[in-house]
C-alpha cells in the first residue's frame, strides 16, 4: 500500500452534476495520470452524496494501517455554516473534529466560503490548509485549473508554498485575472488566524517548516534525466534558505530562466551528488553548479566531498563558490588544501545576492560565452530598428527635457527594447515607472502615477519628487488596453499637466538627463497635444521590417580595425542565421529575439524592462 494517500472528494448536489464531471475529468484524472509513475504516492477519489458516507469514509482512511499520511481534497458546495446535503448541513466545527488527526497533513476546500472551516481545521493543527472566502469569488474553470497547477507543482517536487505560487502566478497570466491571495504562517505569530484574513485564495501553514515540506521528495537527478530541453543546468546550493530565496527572484526577474534549466539543491538532495549511478548527467550534460555562502559555516560535508574529486579541467561542467566578502574561503571549505585547488575564476565574492546579476565575472563563468556578457549586450542594443530608434534622438530642442513618445500595443517588445537602449545609452540610475490597466480597464493613470512617483523620492512635496526623478533622468511607460478614446485623450492630457507640474524648478537650469514617458494605446487612438515649452512630442512612425540593409548595416559596424576579432566573427556569425526574407512582415523585435538567443541573452533583459 502506499505511504502517501491524495483522495479527493466530489459532492456537488442535484442539479450540478455538470461541474462535477469537469472537474473530475480535468482535474482529478490529470492528477492520477501525473502521479503513476511516483513510489509510494497513491490518488484516489470518491463520490460522497450523504454525509455517513463521508464520516465513514474518513474513519477508514485513518483507520487504514497501510498509509502513513493523508492529502484530502474537497470538491463541491459550501456555506458560511458548512457543507449542504440535501437532508442537513455538515456543520463547519464537525467536520474540522472529525478531520483532527496525526495522518492528516493537509486539506484543500474547493469551495465557496470555506473561510470559517479552514479557520477551525487549522486550529485542530492540520499542517496546511487551503480555502476560499465569499460566496462564487473564483469560477469554477478558475478553481479547477487552480486545483491543476498546485497539485502538478507538488508532483513535481515543488514546496507547498512554492506551489501555491506557482499556481497563483500560472492563472494570472492564463487568466488576466489577480485573484486576492495570501500565505499565512499562523506560528509566526502564535495565535489563531482570523477569519477576515482570508482571502478570495487562501493557504495557511500551522508553522514555517511545513511551507518548505513537500509531498514528493526531491530528486534532481531524476529530474535531469527526463528533461527534454537542452539548455544547461544551473544547480544552486544555499547556506541560508532566504538567500536562495533572493536569488531565485533576482534569476526570474532577470530573464535566465531562458537560458538555464534550474534546480535548486536541498540538503537531502546531497546524499545523490556523490552517487549519481550508472545513468549519470554529469558525464555529458552542461551543467553549472552555484554554491553560495552568507555565513562563516563549513559547507554541508557531501559538497566538500564533491569539490574534493572534482576534475577542475572540465569545461561542460564548472563548480562556481560565491561568497560574501568578509568571508574567508578556507574557513568555509574547512580545508585550507582543497582551498588551494579551486581556481580563481571559480571563486567569486559578492556583497548582496542581487549584486551578483550585476557582477560581469559571474555572469560570465555562468553564460558560458568567448564574449562577455556586457560585449553581448552592447552588440544586441547597437541594432537598428528603424525609424523609431532615430526619432528617439533626433530631437533639435535640447530644452524640452520631457521627452513623450505614443506608439502601438503591437510593437510592445521594440518599445522595451527602445527603453533599455536608453538606459544604457544615457547610463540611467534611475527605476523605470510601469502601469499598466490590462487587469483593470478602469484604472486612473494620473493617480496611478502619482502614487508611483511619491514612493520613487522621499519628499512629501510632489513637485520635489518630480524634480528628484527629472536630477536622473525617468523612464515612465504607460501601456493602455482601453478602446475608449475619450478616456484615451483624457488620460494623456491629465499625464501631461501631472508632469509639468515639476518643471519650473527648472526654468533656469533644465537637467542634464532628459526624462522619457512612452505612452502604448491601441490601434485606433489618435491625440494631438498642445504647445509646452518644456514637453516634446512624437508619435511614432511604424518600425521598418528588417530587411537585408538594415542587417547589413548592424554587421558592418564591426570590424577587426576598430573591435578584437571575437567579436566580428560573433556577429557575423550571428548574421548569417537571420534569413531576411522570413521577416518582411515582422516587427524588428522578432529579429531581436534571434540576436537575443543567439548570443545566450535572456530575452527580457533586452525586450522586458527591468
Amino acid at each position: 500500500m502506499a505511504r502517501k494517500r491524495i483522495v479527493v472528494f466530489y459532492h456537488h448536489g442535484k442539479g450540478n452534476e455538470a461541474i462535477a464531471e469537469t472537474d473530475y475529468a480535468s482535474f482529478f484524472k490529470t492528477l492520477q495520470n501525473a502521479s503513476r509513475d511516483i513510489q509510494d504516492l497513491q490518488v484516489e477519489s470518491f463520490d460522497i452524496p450523504a454525509i455517513d458516507r463521508l464520516n465513514a469514509k474518513v474513519k477508514t482512511l485513518i483507520d487504514d494501517q497501510g498509509s502513513d499520511e493523508l492529502y484530502l481534497h474537497f470538491s463541491g458546495h459550501g456555506n458560511e455554516g458548512g457543507i449542504p446535503y440535501d437532508t442537513m448541513i455538515l456543520q463547519n466545527a464537525q467536520l474540522a473534529a472529525q478531520l483532527d488527526h496525526p495522518k492528516i497533513k493537509f486539506c484543500f476546500f474547493s469551495s465557496c466560503e470555506s473561510a470559517e472551516l479552514v479557520r477551525l481545521v487549522n486550529e485542530r493543527d492540520i499542517p496546511i490548509v487551503i480555502g476560499t472566502l465569499g460566496k462564487n469569488a473564483i469560477s469554477n474553470t478558475y478553481a479547477i485549473e487552480f486545483q491543476k497547477a498546485f497539485y502538478l507543482a507538488l508532483l513535481q517536487s515543488r514546496k507547498f508554498e512554492n506551489a501555491f505560487e506557482i499556481a497563483r502566478d500560472d492563472l494570472k497570466f492564463r487568466f488576466h485575472q489577480d485573484i486576492t491571495s495570501q500565505i499565512i504562517v499562523r506560528g509566526e505569530s502564535g495565535k489563531p488566524i482570523a477569519r477576515e484574513q482570508i482571502n478570495a485564495m487562501q493557504i495557511v501553514f500551522s508553522d514555517k517548516q511545513y511551507a518548505v515540506t513537500r509531498l514528493v521528495p526531491s530528486n534532481f537527478l531524476l529530474e535531469m534525466r527526463s528533461a527534454t530541453s537542452d539548455k544547461p543546468f544551473l544547480l544552486t546550493w544555499f547556506d541560508q534558505g532566504i538567500e536562495g530565496e533572493r536569488f531565485k527572484n533576482q534569476f526570474d526577474a532577470s530573464g535566465f530562466y531562458d537560458q538555464f534549466q534550474y534546480l535548486q539543491l536541498e540538503n537531502e538532495d546531497l546524499k545523490l551528488i556523490n552517487n549519481r549511478g550508472d545513468d549519470d548527467p554529469f558525464q555529458n550534460e552542461k551543467i553549472r553548479l552555484l554554491i553560495c555562502c552568507s555565513t562563516p559555516n563549513v559547507i554541508h560535508d557531501e559538497l566538500r566531498k564533491h569539490l574534493i574529486s572534482h576534475n577542475w579541467a572540465l569545461d561542460h561542467y564548472k563548480p562556481l563558490l560565491a561568497i560574501q566578502q568578509n568571508l574567508n574561503p578556507e574557513q568555509i571549505i574547512g580545508d585550507p588544501r582543497l582551498a588551494q585547488l579551486i581556481p580563481q575564476s571559480n571563486l567569486l565574492r559578492y556583497n548582496a545576492i542581487e549584486k551578483l546579476f550585476e557582477d560581469n565575472s559571474f555572469l560570465n563563468e555562468l553564460m558560458q560565452h568567448s564574449l562577455s556578457f556586457s560585449e553581448r549586450k552592447e552588440i544586441t542594443f547597437a541594432f537598428n530598428s528603424k525609424p523609431v530608434k532615430e526619432e528617439l534622438i533626433e530631437i533639435e530642442d535640447q530644452n524640452k527635457f520631457i521627452r513623450v513618445f505614443l506608439a502601438k500595443n503591437l510593437n510592445e517588445l521594440l518599445i522595451n527594447f527602445l527603453v533599455n537602449w536608453i538606459r544604457t545609452r544615457e547610463k540611467q540610475k534611475s527605476r523605470n515607472i510601469i502601469i499598466d490597466n490590462i487587469l483593470d480597464p478602469n484604472l486612473d493613470f494620473v493617480k496611478e502615477l502619482e502614487k508611483e512617483i511619491n514612493t520613487s523620492a522621499p519628499s512629501p512635496i510632489f513637485e520635489l519628487n518630480l524634480a528628484t526623478l527629472y536630477s536622473t533622468g525617468v523612464i515612465i511607460v504607460i501601456r493602455s488596453h482601453s478602446s475608449d478614446l475619450a478616456k484615451f485623450n483624457a488620460d494623456i492630457q491629465g499625464i501631461l499637466k501631472l508632469l509639468n507640474s515639476g518643471t519650473p524648478i527648472y526654468q533656469t537650469k533644465k537637467p542634464e538627463t532628459p526624462s522619457y514617458l512612452f505612452f502604448l494605446f491601441e490601434e485606433s487612438a489618435q491625440f494631438t497635444p498642445q504647445q509646452d515649452p518644456n514637453i516634446y512630442f512624437k508619435k511614432f512612425s511604424d518600425p521598418l521590417p528588417v530587411d537585408s540593409d538594415i542587417l547589413n548595416e548592424w554587421t558592418g559596424m564591426y570590424s577587426l580595425l576598430n573591435h578584437k576579432k571575437q567579436i566580428v566573427d560573433e556577429v557575423r556569425r550571428v548574421g548569417k542565421t537571420i534569413d531576411v526574407d522570413s521577416y518582411k512582415s515582422s516587427c524588428p523585435s522578432a529579429v531581436i529575439q534571434v540576436i537575443c538567443d543567439e548570443l545566450k541573452i535572456p530575452r527580457r533583459q533586452v525586450l522586458g524592462i527591468q
